[in-house]
C-alpha cells in the first residue's frame, strides 16, 4: 500500500516539476499504484493498491492534482504519512479547499462508506422502525440518500448523492448564526489531526462530554478555548452572521445548549482535520440559516489564521475559501 502511494506522489512531483498535463500525469500515477507489493507487504494490501487506488485527472486543475479512492481508513492514514514526507497538500474530494501552486492529492472517500446502528443506542420499542432513537455511525463517503433510508430524517431534503464528509465540510447547508456551529442531530466526530493524531470531537459540556484521547487534542482544545476569549472573537460572535471561515463559535453555543467541538468542523472545507467517521442522530430538519455575512474582516481574518495554524501548522490540508 504505502509503495502504491508513494508512486503516485511521485507521479504529482513530477507533473509539477516538468509541466505534465492532467491527463499525463494520472497516466503515470496510475501505473505506479499497480506496481506489485514489496517482500514484506499483505497480499490484501498488494491487492487493494492496485485494483482500487487511482489518480486521475481533474477537469481545470492544475498538472500537479490528482484524485485517489482509498478503500479503507488505514490507506488515508498512510497517506497522510506519504502527503506529509513528500510536501503535498491532503484535500477531501468535493470540497473547495485551495492549494494554489503546491502539489494537491484529492481524497474521494466514497469507498470509505460503512454505516452501522450502535448498539449502546437507546433501545427502541418492538414497533418502530431503525429511526429516531437510533445512533448511527457513518464513514466519510455514506451518502445522504443511505442517512434518509436509516431514519436520519434531517438529511432528506439533502442531494443524495452527497457525502457525509462533503456536508459537514461544506458551508452551504451550516447555518450561519453565532452560536449555532453545530449541526443538528450530530454527536461526535472521528478525526484524523494534521499531525496523524486520532481524535474525538464531541460533547464537552459542563454535564459530560467525551475525553481527548490524544495529547495533541489535549494541547489543541485548550488553545482554541483561550482564543474565544479574546476580543476578535467575542466581536465575531456579536455578528448577524459568522463572519469567519472556521467556526470557533462551536465553542459558545447558545443557551441551553453545551459546546460540542464536533461543530469546529462545520463548513471547515477540509482545512482542519480529515473527518474518519461521524456519528448522528435523527433530529428535526432545520434550514440552513444563512444570513448576508459581512465583508470579510481584520478581526475574522486574525481569528482563521489563529485556528489554522493551531490545527495545522504545517499545512498539510488546503486553506478553506473566503466566507
Amino acid at each position: 500500500m504505502r509503495r502504491a502511494c508513494e508512486g503516485e506522489l511521485r507521479a504529482i512531483d513530477a507533473a509539477a516539476a516538468i509541466g505534465a498535463t492532467p491527463a499525463a500525469a494520472a497516466a503515470s500515477a496510475s501505473s505506479s499504484s499497480s506496481l506489485p507489493a514489496s517482500a514484506g507487504a499483505s497480499a490484501p494490501a498488494s491487492v487493494a493498491a492496485s485494483s482500487l487506488v487511482e489518480a486521475v485527472s481533474l477537469a481545470g486543475a492544475p498538472a500537479s492534482a490528482a484524485r485517489w479512492r482509498p478503500v479503507s481508513v488505514a490507506d488515508v492514514r498512510v497517506a497522510r504519512g506519504l502527503c506529509e514526507e513528500y510536501g503535498v497538500v491532503m484535500a477531501l474530494a468535493e470540497t473547495r479547499g485551495q492549494a494554489p501552486g503546491r502539489p494537491c492529492l484529492w481524497v474521494d472517500p466514497s469507498g470509505l462508506d460503512a454505516l452501522q446502528r450502535l448498539e449502546d443506542a437507546p433501545p427502541l420499542p418492538p414497533a418502530a422502525s431503525l429511526t429516531s432513537a437510533s445512533r448511527w455511525r457513518a464513514g466519510p463517503g455514506v451518502t445522504m440518500a443511505r442517512l434518509a433510508e436509516a431514519g436520519l430524517a434531517q438529511f432528506a431534503g439533502l442531494p443524495g448523492e452527497m457525502m457525509v464528509a462533503a456536508w459537514l465540510a461544506g458551508r452551504r447547508h451550516m447555518n450561519g448564526t453565532p452560536g449555532l456551529a453545530c449541526p443538528p442531530g450530530l454527536v461526535s466526530v472521528d478525526v484524523m489531526l494534521a499531525d496523524g493524531a486520532l481524535e474525538t470531537l464531541g460533547p464537552f459540556g459542563a454535564s459530560g462530554g467525551l475525553p481527548l484521547r490524544s495529547a495533541t487534542g489535549q494541547a489543541l482544545i485548550p488553545a482554541l478555548y483561550m482564543l474565544s476569549g479574546r476580543p476578535g472573537a467575542a466581536w465575531c460572535r456579536g455578528q448577524a452572521a459568522w463572519p469567519a471561515r472556521y467556526r470557533l463559535d462551536a465553542l459558545n453555543p447558545l443557551p441551553p445548549a453545551e459546546a460540542n467541538l464536533a461543530g469546529l468542523l462545520a463548513g471547515h472545507e477540509g482545512a482542519l482535520a480529515w473527518i474518519e467517521s461521524v456519528v448522528l442522530q435523527a433530529a428535526p430538519a432545520a434550514g440552513s440559516g444563512q444570513v448576508q455575512a459581512t465583508p470579510y474582516p481584520a478581526e475574522a481574518r486574525a481569528l482563521d489564521a489563529h485556528i489554522k495554524d493551531a490545527f495545522d501548522p504545517a499545512g498539510l490540508y488546503p486553506e478553506a475559501p473566503l466566507p
